[in-house]
């Protein structure tokens, strides 16, 4: 930024000076011209040499400041964790080794870049007195050049170096920039791994038929997340979704919002490829609450909005009203304007996921996917909340993935996932006589309530 914004304006100025400096020295006298800037390429093969070492080292600083900004970020995001386990002074040693890293980085870059500038004045230097003691003083004691065109000379020849020593700071500044900008690119640069297909067609009007036919998903480590899942659901039915941890049910829901793409098999909207649609669109018509809820360090009211940007006030406090949201709400000290703090920290767990819930009632999909959804809401607000999403999965297909009895009860049909594979798929009481897992995961949550 500082680059384009104020160095490449100048060094275009200092450009004229420096053709308009050249151009006045060889008019005045051509050997004396000469002689003078026979240490340009001197200058041009040591900024050469010296330019990869900065390239490096610029990369260098730039990794350092990462790690460091990265090592900060990371203990202030967990404070709560280093202060619960007293591991302030193991943070403030692990920041400092990182800081004393980019205080070195910064020393070595600063080194060559003095080295390269004091080159520069040198090499500026030298001309000058080769001007005036040598080859210069000699013409005019031998009278082949007047000491008034020695002095016009002298005067144009700083004309001339001046701006060399501001495009020797420009051209270290540029390579400083390209090494940053080299970085910026390997992110920019990388393809995205969604992406519309090329001339999507319209998905149009949704009923809400969700099919996975063969699906497989594989991260790369050969290990299949998903392995060759077969699940179809009609328009509006609502499935539950259950399995022991790492089972793959959070890879599925991303699936259905086109969060990664199957390795193998397909997943069906309406009998459309996913991967036919518009992602705008697709992700329009299918809403996903997660474990995790992010919000905006804004007020509620616009946190709920993001469902659908546009909405007015009458409907986004409608949309909390639904999922029981506008009680807490209502108790805040500014009701819908109160500002939530960075990632919703003045707000609890439940509460949290209780706006994030309002949201997707505003954004009004066609496919509902919770996943874990009403994990962090105690036992009352979550049967008050059970009540509002059977209003809300009313007529919409619905994936509910949870842990707990009472929400899978939502669901007319559960489907049993274990390690990546359909094992079970039927009722509560069928599964419970007939699949070991779900049978497993029922006892062990009556066990423990």
């Amino acid at each position: 930024q500082g680059l384009l914004g104020e160095r490449l304006f100048e060094a275009a100025g200092e450009v004229v000076y420096l053709v308009g400096g050249a151009v006045v020295l060889f008019a005045l006298d051509p050997e004396l011209a000469a002689v003078s800037l026979l240490t340009l390429p001197v200058a041009a093969v040591i900024f050469g040499a010296l330019r990869g070492r900065l390239h490096r080292a610029q990369v260098r600083l730039q990794e350092s400041q990462q790690e460091l900004s990265a090592r900060l970020q990371e203990s202030l995001a967990g404070i709560r964790v280093v202060q619960a386990y007293g591991l302030e002074r193991r943070e403030a040693d692990r920041a400092r080794d990182r800081g004393l890293a980019l205080r070195k980085v910064q020393l070595r870059k600063q080194l060559i870049t003095s080295v390269m500038g004091g080159l520069g004045i040198l090499l500026t230097l030298i001309p000058v007195a080769a001007v005036v003691w040598g080859f210069g003083g000699y013409r005019v004691l031998t009278g082949a050049l007047s000491i008034g065109t020695l002095v016009a000379f002298y005067h144009y020849l700083g004309t001339f170096f001046r701006p060399m020593s501001v495009l020797y700071r420009v051209a270290s500044e540029l390579v400083a920039a390209l090494a940053a900008a080299g970085r910026i690119f390997e992110v920019l640069d990388l393809p995205p791994a969604i992406t519309d297909p090329p001339e999507a067609e319209p998905l149009g009007e949704v009923a809400g038929a969700v099919a996975l036919e063969g699906v497989s998903v594989d991260y790369g480590d050969g290990r299949r997340v998903l392995d060759d899942v077969d699940l179809a659901l009609e328009p509006g039915e609502v499935v539950g979704l259950v399995g022991p941890s790492g089972a793959g049910k959070t890879t599925l829901a991303h699936l259905l919002v086109r969060f990664a793409d199957p390795t193998e098999g397909i997943v069906r909207l309406d009998g459309r490829d996913l991967r036919e649609a518009p992602l705008g669109e697709l992700r329009a018509r299918v809403g996903l609450v997660g474990q995790e809820v992010f919000l905006w360090n804004e007020p509620v009211r616009e946190n709920i909005r993001v469902g659908r940007i546009g909405a007015t006030d009458a409907e986004v406090e409608a949309a909390a009203r639904t999922v029981g949201a506008d009680g807490f709400v209502d108790g805040l000290p500014e009701g819908y304007d109160t500002v939530v703090g960075e990632r919703g920290a003045r707000l609890s767990g439940g509460q949290r996921q209780l706006l994030a819930l309002a949201r997707v009632v505003l954004h009004d999909p066609r496919v509902l996917v919770f996943d874990e959804a009403t994990s962090a809401l105690d036992v009352v607000t979550e049967k008050r909340l059970h009540r509002a999403l059977e209003a809300t999965m009313a007529g919409r297909t619905t994936v509910v993935i949870a842990h707990r009895q009472s929400t899978i009860r939502l669901a007319t049909r559960v489907v049993v996932l274990d390690r990546g594979r359909i094992v079970g798929d039927g009722t509560h009481d069928e599964l419970v006589g007939s699949v070991d897992v779900y049978r497993e995961l029922t006892a062990a949550q009556e066990g423990s309530g």
